[in-house]
């Protein structure tokens, strides 16, 4: 051999041992990639029947433990989720005795287990004879049906209702369905697709009653969550379901422990092919003769017309009073402020962003691609890409950038504005099962449309025109830090170029540091940003124009002539340091001096402490913009009472 260390599976004289990653041999059960595996004291890996602790367990010729129901030599024998072997028990109809062995032909007290081991209702036991069971079970000389176990109980009445499963989105998506059934209690069953690709080795799909109240859903009873007096929404757990049989589960307590085979009600749906969102994308939107980056392109571009940004619903019927438009930092630092006012109402759910399948935020949508990319094939290569919202993929020698955002970009939805209802009750007037991408998007634009225009009232209130009028040349404020203000922060707005106040970032302002998050960073030194903007108060300079003006000036440095200059203040207009040339800042020396920053004066100002002398100095007075109170409020107590994120 090599010499190497050996690790994993290995067989040796015909015998298969577990080496640890240390390299030592593992004994006793051992959980080896999700499965367990039982090795004797030599190592030796275990199968068929096995007692350990005093429990027999059964190993298949794998030697992967087995669960539930397994016929061994022409027998049932039932074990439970921990894989010991069960008896002397009823697993939902069947009864195993005491060497395990499922029970048939037999009477189990005052209940008789058929041929097939199921329970047969309608006879007693009274002179322990074997029942002569009439071909069609209907018998008028029956004895009365005795009572069956209380989980029995409700696998038998689960099991006596009907049931239809009807998918939502163009009839395969499979996040949420509708289940039709005249079962009155959607927390009794669920439903359980054994077989489904998406799932992993040994893992089953399970559906279940959706619990949320869903404001754009119409209701029949609230409370039990019926829909159109038909049924109720289920949705998908952790793994998707590609369709095919799905068993109708009881709920019983013995599931937990022994399986979904202890709730069985012998009622299998046939709901037809589903699909997750990858290959819904995949196979509606390319075509098989597509190169690897043909069919990502495919996906991106459907993807940037029919994805939408998940909203949040406000419920216009329960104002919050206290509560105001007000101003996050945001959780990128490529981002900027975002203006808050999901807080002037209480929240509700909207059953369009969960059940649309394509409902994607900025992470939402690299995260789509990636899989998308990696189900064409697994082999390409991801990594981040130079923002949040972006991946890099490579295949083949070629790297491309995708990803995004959903359409609309975050926002607030008024439950008043909702043009639509999920009834579920067939009318043309109700959205329901099968509905098209196309048709919801269409209700969802509608809607975003009118929300905006209102929205846009309330976020005039924190808005530069609106701050500008409140702060002047420049002040403290005190921010939410989102997604929901719980802690605040301080930032800095100064004026711009243009008239209209600015929030600073990445700079140096009031002898403290404001970061690129847009908020203040306590104990901040210049020599650890060195480059950073510098805000300037009253400075006189002239304008492009010929104008003399004073006021806030924000320097930016340029590193070709190793300076701080402000080109666009002399402009008097946006414009980034990245697109200055160096013959104009060499000019703007002469045209306007005072706009120019040497390192000699930024020195000398870091030795006066102008630029980081009040770095652990918290700033006491400056306006409120975190939600808490009317936009612009002045305190000079600015932090009491908060925490702070400093």
């Amino acid at each position: 051999g090599s010499g190497a260390m050996q690790t994993g599976w290995q067989k040796v004289g015909g015998a298969w041992y577990y080496l640890k990653s240390s390299g030592a041999m593992a004994t006793g059960w051992q959980k080896v990639g999700g499965t367990w595996y039982y090795l004797s004291g030599s190592g030796a890996m275990q199968t068929g029947w096995q007692k350990v602790g005093g429990a027999w367990y059964y190993l298949k010729s794998s030697g992967a433990m087995a669960t539930g129901w397994q016929k061994v030599g022409g027998t049932w024998y039932y074990l439970s989720g921990s894989g010991a072997m069960q008896t002397n028990r009823w697993i939902g109809n069947y009864y195993v005795g005491s060497s395990g062995a499922m029970a048939t032909n037999a009477w189990i007290g005052n209940y008789y287990v058929g041929p097939d081991g199921r329970w047969v209702p309608g006879f007693s036991n009274s002179d322990q004879q074997k029942p002569s069971i009439p071909d069609n079970n209907s018998g008028t000389d029956q004895p009365s049906r005795p009572a069956p176990t209380p989980s029995q109980q409700l696998v038998q009445r689960v099991g006596s209702y009907t049931y239809k499963v009807r998918p939502i989105i163009n009839g395969t998506l499979n996040t949420v369905v509708f289940v039709e059934t005249n079962n009155p209690d959607p927390d009794s069953f669920c439903l359980v697709d054994e077989s489904s690709k998406y799932a992993s080795t040994g893992q089953v799909v399970r559906f279940d009653s959706l619990e949320t109240i869903y404001a754009d859903v119409q209701y029949t009873n609230k409370s039990t969550r019926r829909i159109a007096n038909k049924g109720y929404l289920f949705e998908k757990g952790k793994y998707e379901s590609d369709g095919g049989a799905l068993k109708v589960i009881a709920l019983t307590d013995e599931i937990y422990t022994e399986g979904y085979g202890a709730g069985d009600t012998g009622i299998t749906i046939d709901v037809g092919p589903l699909m997750d969102a990858e290959d819904y994308l995949i196979s509606t939107y390319t075509n098989d003769n597509d190169t690897f980056f043909g069919k990502l392109d495919a996906v991106q571009s459907i993807l940037n017309d029919l994805a939408i940004y998940p909203k949040t619903l406000l419920n216009t019927s329960q104002p919050n009073a206290n509560a105001y438009p007000g101003l996050l930092v945001a959780r990128y630092p490529e981002l900027e402020l975002k203006s808050y006012i999901e807080g002037m109402y209480e929240h509700g759910s909207l059953f369009l962003n969960r059940a649309y399948g394509l409902t994607l935020d900025s992470l939402g949508m690299p995260g789509m691609m990636e899989a998308v990319a990696k189900r064409i094939n697994p082999s390409c290569v991801i990594k981040s890409g130079s923002t949040h919202d972006k991946v890099t993929i490579s295949f083949n020698g070629t790297t491309k950038t995708y990803g995004g955002q959903g359409n609309g970009g975050p926002g607030v939805l008024y439950s008043d504005l909702i043009p639509w209802r999920f009834k579920f009750d067939g009318t043309d007037v109700g959205f329901g099962t099968n509905l098209s991408m196309s048709i919801l998007r269409q209700a969802w634009a509608s809607c975003t449309e009118s929300s905006a225009a209102r929205a846009e009232t309330y976020l005039h209130q924190v808005d530069g025109e609106s701050m500008t009028a409140t702060v002047g040349e420049g002040g403290w404020l005190r921010l939410g830090i989102g997604p929901r203000p719980a802690e605040r922060a301080l930032g800095y707005a100064t004026m711009g170029p243009t008239g209209t106040v600015a929030i600073v970032s990445e700079g140096w302002v009031d002898g403290r540091y404001i970061d690129a998050f847009e908020k203040y960073r306590a104990g901040a030194t210049f020599t650890e940003f060195p480059k950073a903007n510098i805000v300037v108060p009253n400075v006189t300079y002239k304008r492009k124009s010929g104008d003399i003006t004073t006021g806030n000036v924000t320097y930016q440095y340029f590193a070709e002539s190793d300076v701080w200059c402000a080109l666009d203040f002399y402009e008097a207009r946006e414009r980034s340091v990245f697109l200055w040339f160096k013959q104009e800042v060499e000019a703007l020396k002469t045209a306007s001096p005072n706009l120019v920053l040497t390192r000699s004066q930024v020195e000398q100002m870091v030795a006066e402490g102008s630029i980081d002398g009040k770095t652990n100095v918290t700033p006491s007075c400056g306006y409120i913009y975190d939600g808490s109170v009317a936009p612009g409020t002045y305190s000079d107590h600015l932090t009491d009472g908060c925490t702070m994120y400093l």
